[in-house]
């Protein structure tokens, strides 16, 4: 009998008219009133498959023949297992990573007792506890097998890898209910709080091996150190009315648990105890035992049914006593209740070729095969020798095996990784290198959640332990440095894992290894990324899966090639790069565009790529020679979007210049220029026949354009902010429409009505794509957020966290497993589709200049940078006098006080902070906006800061209480820039809904609102005197106002592109602005007229500032350069640039590296 039923199609017509029939006026009425989650009622209502109870429960409801419309559940074929649709994403049961219970004995009692208190009693919380390998895991697993027709989700998550509470509460929200990752509380409080919402629905949860995240050697039931707010959870859990059922496995109980569980409490304990005498039989005769029951008796007693320990001995009964019961029990190694004595006896007995693979599947924390054990094994090993080993600790029951991987039970994996640290540790602190050279502490090729796992519980537990024991860090210093020694002057430790050991551990500890010696070593699984390596030799060294900083600037676009191989991204590097999916390489980079390169294309054969520019070209490359085969112009201004036609053919660009262009891909020829559009276009795209292509603008609308006739068939109207991205499903049905107006709309092809609105995104939509089946559609956001819908209801399945900053693109890949996203925080990254994990993140590196101020005396000037760095230079001799890291995230805004000595920064983090510049000492943090901060100014008198932020609010704050004296709301967008009128009166601000607005600051109102720019206003600043205002947009012009009237005096325009600051002279009258054109233009702002244009840059330039006497400029680049010219003559006077990450890094002679990978260290200061 199937599991699970679902509608047939049928009669899901029938089925729907019954909702309103039987007096549910919604689909969330019918699933409140059976106590269902809304989505089981929409999988019912859309003939998706339902468990066999939910199914007849629904049918009696509706008065409907459950017989009569039910069809038994489709099970795929083998296009199901190459892509992953709905079911693969929606699903109610996740018990990935649970053991097999195919074996399992007995334990009636004890699944009866569960049972009762779980379904009849309706127990909130239970804590299944007992010593380890008592089988508590194997139990859960079979009640959760059991019971699970009775609730509406059932998980299992184990947390042998301690997750930190708060991405345990994420990782749950989002199986339980799609709450975006942005929406999420940002405190640990409003998390638990939201995930005691999602166990309103009928929830079972088994959280296996609690005992984790339990300190060792002390009270039982307390928490390791940063685990004390599980407490927290579990009080809420069984003290909040809720529906649900939270099962704890554990080695003992933990504390609140004893101080609230009793026989008529929601919350209890069962004790499990061992295997009776029968039960405890079994497992010797699944081992081939085949004597006496009676014989095996006081064996059975003397480990007290303790199942791993029976298996264990069952094995070594057959293998060292030829089943010969009387002679085992003669032995002195038995013992009661201590399964880590019997561990380490069995240890003992290892050959080292079986104690390296134990400590190699401790660190690898999941299954592995035998090809990737003996690729890693160091000393090498022949596959004989693995396959004997392997065998032999299979026999000795130490490992699991399934489908040709190995793993580790859990007890087993607890007690090798502890063996693991144990001796490391005493390598360290003896200097004698054993187990560091044959065995990684972390791997750098790891998947991201493996490799994060290591980190947690392999290299910090061991960082701890030798900071603990050398006290200071010079003493650790002195002692890592000497094992460098013995690794250089030591024949064998330079080939093995010792090398890339010890880097990891300079790192992790932060040590400087300014000058450091690292030459003629073999490098392995060394995590060279977000680390500087200034001067450090590596001459002749090899590196092998170690992992580096890539240089490539915030991700613009990312798309895979059609065979899955491969994919491209391009960045605000101006550059694109090849990468390949299996390991993360890159391939190769394509170079030309001299500005950031919008949107990429492949043509469907994958040997072309077209890529849009915001120099105003279309370039269409060859892959297979790595060359340009054609630079195509023709538009005027910027690029935003390049798209092929499906038989390739034909390839549409569009841009700034409010066209769409159409060119013939094989000989780069003009056919058609479509026009219509009253702003930008910034997205185009072909329908999957090649007959309709649709346009989305700046002017808010989508047009569907005839591709054969160039006419405009239909214009769209309904998004009230730009159209940021276009996608056609592969069936041709439908367009997806992702908008600054924070939604993506779905419209139908055949009448292009918006069918559905899918909305959950705090922040502006950049991006859309579908999946292969026209299933599922994947957003990325500014909200930091990438979100899977379903295509047909609209509900969000999953949404995606991790990056720090916006997205710009999201991609599935062409079998629909995988997804890729690319953000400006210059990541990329590879997701799971089924399980949500990320599996592999590559690291850019771009250290963009943003912010910039001159102190009030004009004798400093300080900038913030992409590296969370602040730096501090002097203006006379341009160098730099302090620098230091001032936030989390990259730093966006600064304002230096009227009295010269404190500084304020504000970040991505959201985080405002004050310091005293001089001692690199912060004074104040204020915190209190929801988004990024990037406006700061102080008041004229000192008093007052004032910050704006992407959140649309400004905030004032009185810098001696450290307190907010108000939050000024009115801008119904982003709110980038502010100023301070010199009288201190007023303050200006300058917003993404293009205007501007005048407070007064004692009110706190606003009072006057200043419109004409068609874009967001990126700068607003006053001149000395007061009278006038200068603003600065991406609409391309600046604008000067008359703050009195608020009148529009003059209106600049020259710059090619966006216009990202303004600054006025002394002079009162004399403005430099800044633009992504690359160029920073000076003008006389009575007259309108450009007196110089300054250029150098080579990417955008952010900010400028002028000095005080007017003679000298200052300006910041996304070239990670900052530059001074003579305002005079237009001479650049110098160029200023931090040190690059690989600085002075020397790899002659190094080998182990690709030809892309050298050439990376290259760019990012390696000789």
């Amino acid at each position: 009998m199937p599991r699970s039923l679902k509608v047939r199609q049928d009669c899901i017509g029938q089925v729907k008219l019954s909702v309103r029939r039987n007096g549910f006026p919604s689909q969330q009425a019918l699933a409140e009133e059976l106590g269902l989650a809304r989505s089981t009622v929409v999988n019912f209502l859309t003939g998706r498959p339902v468990d066999r109870a939910v199914f007849e429960d629904l049918c009696l409801r509706l008065s409907l023949n459950s017989q009569e419309i039910a069809e038994m559940e489709f099970v795929a074929s083998a296009t199901t297992s190459q892509k992953l649709g709905i079911d693969a994403v929606r699903k109610s049961r996740d018990l990935k990573g649970a053991p097999d219970v195919s074996f399992f004995f007995g334990r009636e009692l004890e699944l009866a007792t569960l049972k009762q208190w779980i379904l009849q009693e309706q127990c909130k919380l239970i804590t299944v506890f007992g010593v380890g390998g008592i089988g508590k895991t194997t139990l859960s697993v079979k009640l959760a097998h059991q019971i699970e027709e009775g609730f509406d989700y059932v998980i299992w998550r184990s947390l042998r890898n301690a997750p930190p509470l708060d991405a345990l509460l994420v990782d749950l929200i989002q199986f339980l209910t799609p709450m975006p990752i942005s929406k999420l509380p940002e405190t640990l409080d409003g998390k638990i709080a939201s995930f005691l919402e999602c166990l309103q629905q009928r929830c079972l949860l088994v959280l296996d091996n609690y005992e984790t995240i339990l300190q060792e050697r002390i009270q039982a039931g307390a928490y390791r150190v940063g685990y004390e707010n599980y407490s927290s959870l579990l009080k809420c859990i069984s003290e909040t009315h809720h529906k649900s059922c939270v099962v704890l496995t554990s080695r003992e109980k933990p504390a609140e648990v004893v101080q609230l569980e009793g026989l008529n409490a929601p919350v209890r304990s069962l004790q499990v105890n061992g295997l009776s005498e029968v039960e405890g039989y079994k497992v010797f005769e699944v081992q081939g035992y085949s004597g006496s029951k009676a014989e095996l008796e006081p064996l059975i007693g003397r480990y007290g049914g303790n199942p791993l320990a029976l298996k264990v001995i069952a094995t070594t009964l057959q293998e060292f006593f030829n089943g010969n019961v009387a002679d085992l029990l003669g032995q002195e190694i038995l013992f009661f209740g201590d399964i880590w004595k019997l561990l380490s006896e069995q240890f003992n007995r290892l050959t080292a070729i079986e104690k390296q693979i134990m400590y190699w599947l401790a660190l690898e924390r999941d299954w592995v095969s035998l090809g990737e054990l003996r690729e890693k094994l160091f000393p090498t090993v022949t596959a004989r020798e693995l396959l004997e080993a392997l065998d032999s600790l299979q026999r000795r029951s130490l490992l699991e095996k399934r489908a040709g991987c190995f793993t580790q039970q859990s007890v087993v994996m607890e007690y090798t990784t502890n063996q693991l640290l144990e001796q490391v540790f005493k390598e360290v602190k003896t200097g004698k290198i054993a187990l560091l050279n044959s065995v990684p502490l972390i791997q750098a090729q790891a998947i991201d959640f493996v490799r994060e796992s290591q980190v947690r519980l392999i290299l910090e537990p061991l960082i701890k332990e030798i900071q603990k024991y050398f006290r200071t860090e010079a003493a650790l210093r002195q002692q890592l440095d000497i094992l460098l020694v013995t690794i250089r002057c030591t024949g064998e430790l330079k080939f093995g894992y010792a090398a890339g050991n010890l880097l990891n551990l300079y790192r992790f500890l932060n040590l400087n290894l300014l000058g450091y010696n690292f030459s003629e070593l073999v490098i392995r699984q060394a995590s060279l990324q977000e680390i500087e390596l200034h001067d450090v030799n590596f001459s002749h060294s090899e590196f092998i899966n170690s992992s580096f900083t890539q240089t490539f600037g915030g991700i613009l676009s990312i798309q895979f090639n059609p065979d899955g191989q491969t994919f491209a991204t391009s960045s605000t590097n101006c550059e694109i790069q090849v990468w390949s999916v299996a390991d993360g390489q890159r391939l190769l980079t394509l170079q030309g565009h001299t500005n950031w390169v919008r949107r990429i294309a492949f043509d469907p054969t994958g040997e072309l790529l077209a890529s849009a520019s915001d120099d105003g070209t279309l370039r269409i490359w060859d892959l297979v020679e790595g060359t340009c085969n054609y630079v195509l112009s023709g538009h005027n201004g910027s690029l935003y979007s390049v798209a092929f036609s499906p038989d390739g053919q034909v390839i549409a660009s569009a841009g700034y210049d409010c066209t769409i262009r159409l060119w013939n891909a094989s000989n780069g020829s003009r056919l058609t220029l479509l026009e219509g559009h009253s702003a930008g276009v910034l997205a185009a795209s072909f329908s999957p026949c090649g007959s309709f292509l649709a346009s989305g603008s700046f002017d808010h609308t989508i047009r569907i354009w005839d591709t054969q006739t160039g006419v405009c068939l239909q214009t769209l109207t309904e998004h009230t902010n730009w159209v940021t991205g276009l996608n056609f499903s592969p069936d041709g049905q439908w367009l997806a429409s992702p908008s600054c107006d924070r939604t993506v709309r779905v419209w139908r092809v055949t009448d292009w009505q918006c069918v559905r609105i899918l909305e959950g995104h705090t922040g502006w939509v950049w991006g859309i794509a579908w999946n292969p089946d026209s299933q599922l559609l994947i957003s990325c956001s500014a909200d930091c957020t990438a979100k899977i819908w379903d295509a047909t209801t609209g509900e969000c399945l999953r949404s995606l966290g991790g990056h720090k900053t916006q997205i710009w693109r999201a991609v599935f890949s062409p079998d629909g497993q995988n997804i890729a996203t690319g953000s400006e925080d210059q990541t990329i990254s590879l997701w799971n589709v089924e399980t949500g994990h990320c599996l592999k993140t590559i690291t850019g590196h771009s250290n963009w200049v943003r912010p910039l101020v001159l102190s009030p005396d004009g004798r400093f000037f300080a900038t913030g940078h992409k590296d969370k760095n602040l730096r501090i230079w002097n203006s006379a001799d341009n160098q730099c006098l302090q620098e230091w890291k001032a936030h989390e995230t990259s730093i966006v805004s600064l304002a230096f006080h009227p009295g010269h000595q404190l500084l304020a920064s504000g970040g991505m983090d959201k985080i405002v902070k004050v310091w005293n510049w001089q001692q690199k000492k912060c004074i104040a943090i204020f915190e209190g906006h929801s988004d990024e901060v990037w406006g700061l100014a102080f008041s004229p008198d000192g008093e007052i800061l004032a910050s704006s932020s992407f959140d649309q609010t400004i905030r004032l704050w009185r810098l001696q209480s450290k307190t907010c004296l108000a939050t000024l709301t009115g801008h119904s967008d982003r709110v980038p820039a502010m100023a301070f009128h010199p009288k201190g009166s007023t303050l200006a601000s300058g917003s993404d809904d293009g205007m501007i607005k005048l407070w007064d600051v004692s009110t706190r109102k606003c009072y006057a609102t200043l419109t004409g720019h068609g874009a967001r206003v990126g700068t607003v600043r006053f001149n000395p005197k007061g009278d006038r205002l200068v603003s600065a947009s991406l609409d391309q012009t600046l604008k000067i106002w008359n703050v009195q009237t608020g009148e529009c005096l003059q209106t600049l325009q020259g710059h090619q592109s966006w216009v990202m600051g303004a600054v006025f002279f002394s002079d009162n009258q004399t403005v430099a602005s800044a633009a992504s054109d690359q160029s920073i233009k000076v003008w006389n702002s009575q007259t309108g007229q450009c007196l110089n244009t300054l250029r150098g840059h080579t990417n955008w330039v952010w900010n400028v500032a002028v000095s005080p006497d007017g003679r000298k400029l200052i300006s910041t680049s996304e070239d990670e350069s900052i530059r001074v010219w003579d305002v005079q003559t237009g001479d650049c006077l110098a160029t200023l640039k931090p040190k690059r990450p690989y600085e002075g890094m020397q790899i002659t002679g190094t080998t182990g590296l690709t030809l892309a990978q050298e050439e990376t260290l290259r760019e990012l200061g390696a000789i």
